[in-house]
């Protein structure tokens, strides 16, 4: 390690740690460790985190592990010698042309979305659920994530972790904090939209015009036969 990159990494706090002068190989340092030293330990059916105990055979993978740590530098020598060289391209997978494509692909399909549901339309500059239809209000700060969080950590400087307590008025509430709720002969109550927008397709299962219309609102985003309130997949009965 050049002297330079060791003062960044003593006093700096920069701890990527690069094998190679290629473009993405900086890793954390602690990953580093896992990548090569801990590789076989805890990699494969054989490993020690997949149920085994520290038995004889697992400390000799250790003992073998941490030779082949030391035998990465022969291998780069062999290598240099040899003059062939196995390594992977510059290239990232987040630049291909098959990964640029499909990127493209997901935003014209939320495009469409929004263009057909036109889920901003009605509320812009407000936090909504894409799912639910959810608008937030005063209470959801979910956006000031980061501000909440920097003023957190300010209370902990000169606090010792025996006496710092995070209280829950501190917490970044989501939309997830708050409830359906809308006003009827002035009492609040709560609203299961899935099972709201059964009742509307059943009330209109005769007339097709409006089914057609219903299936368009951006609660019919998935078969209610097939998935449940939560968006997840109903399971199968057993027979």
């Amino acid at each position: 390690m050049a002297h330079s990159e060791y003062v960044t990494f003593t006093e700096k706090g920069l701890f990527t740690v690069r094998r190679t002068d290629k473009a993405w190989s900086g890793i954390w340092s602690d990953m580093t460790i896992e990548q090569t030293l801990m590789r076989v330990l805890k990699t494969g059916a054989q490993s020690a985190t997949h149920g085994r105990s520290v038995s004889d055979s697992v400390l000799s993978r250790f003992v073998i592990d941490v030779g082949m740590s030391y035998a990465y530098d022969v291998m780069d020598q062999l290598q240099s010698f040899a003059k062939s060289i196995c390594a992977s391209s510059d290239q990232h997978t987040d630049v291909t042309s098959a990964r640029q494509k499909k990127d493209k692909e997901d935003v014209e399909s939320f495009k469409s979305l929004f263009q057909v549901h036109g889920i901003f339309d009605d509320r812009p500059g407000k936090l909504m659920s894409l799912s639910t239809g959810l608008v937030a209000d005063s209470t959801v700060d979910c956006h000031k994530a980061v501000e909440k969080g920097l003023e957190s950590i300010s209370k902990m400087v000169g606090v010792d972790a025996v006496s710092y307590k995070c209280s829950k008025k501190n917490c970044v509430k989501t939309l997830a904090s708050i409830k359906l709720v809308c006003i009827i002969d002035n009492e609040p109550t709560t609203v299961n939209t899935s099972l709201l927008f059964q009742r509307i397709v059943a009330a209109m299962i005769n007339n097709k015009n409006l089914v057609k219309t219903a299936l368009l609102h951006e609660l019919a985003s998935f078969p209610m036969s097939l998935f449940n309130d939560k968006g997840l997949m109903k399971k199968s009965n057993k027979s």
